[in-house]
């Protein structure tokens, strides 16, 4: 027998009907083995680092990733302040796995997943390899403005889940 509140909707009833009489890989949990790890693409001297060449590497011709990366771009006031709002979202991030993997049961996921911001040459957020989740903080401000606006807290959310199906389907 389940207590329902006096308020309850008709629509929680029908939820616990389903999860009740459900194959049991409905309400399977799924461990959560993988690891998420922020780094920088971008060094203190603004010069890209060598896993946000590499990830933006295919997406230009060479001479245009040769002047591209050529000289230094520090991350500014506001690319600053998104790459600290994606570090603070990393955790909430690995509470979401879980949920995302649930179309993907047979898929061994990777041990770990980098979170790898930068600030030039990539799309608001992209992935490289089958491992880094990518974002392009100076197109991420410039398309969506300050980090510090509600709403790109849940949009940072979707990028995430988004790009983590990418993950997901390459694994």
């Amino acid at each position: 027998m389940v207590l329902l509140p006096r308020n309850h909707k008709p629509i929680t009833l029908a939820c616990l009907y389903f999860l009740a009489n459900s194959p049991s890989n409905y309400c399977q949990t799924f461990s959560l083995s993988i690891a998420l790890l922020p780094q920088l693409g971008i060094s203190e001297n603004g010069a890209a680092t060598s896993a946000w060449r590499d990830a933006i590497r295919d997406r230009h011709e060479e001479d245009e990733l040769a002047q591209l990366l050529a000289g230094t771009k520090k991350f500014s006031e506001e690319e600053t302040h998104w790459a600290e709002l994606i570090k603070s979202k990393v955790a909430s991030w690995r509470g979401m796995i879980d949920s995302l993997r649930i179309p993907f049961e047979n898929v061994t996921l990777p041990d770990t997943v980098s979170i790898l911001p930068g600030n030039r040459s990539g799309s608001d957020a992209f992935i490289y390899s089958t491992v880094t989740i990518c974002f392009d903080l100076s197109q991420l401000q410039q398309q969506y403005g300050v980090a510090a606006s509600s709403v790109n807290h849940s949009r940072l959310d979707r990028f995430f889940a988004h790009e983590f199906t990418h993950v997901l389907h390459k694994a």
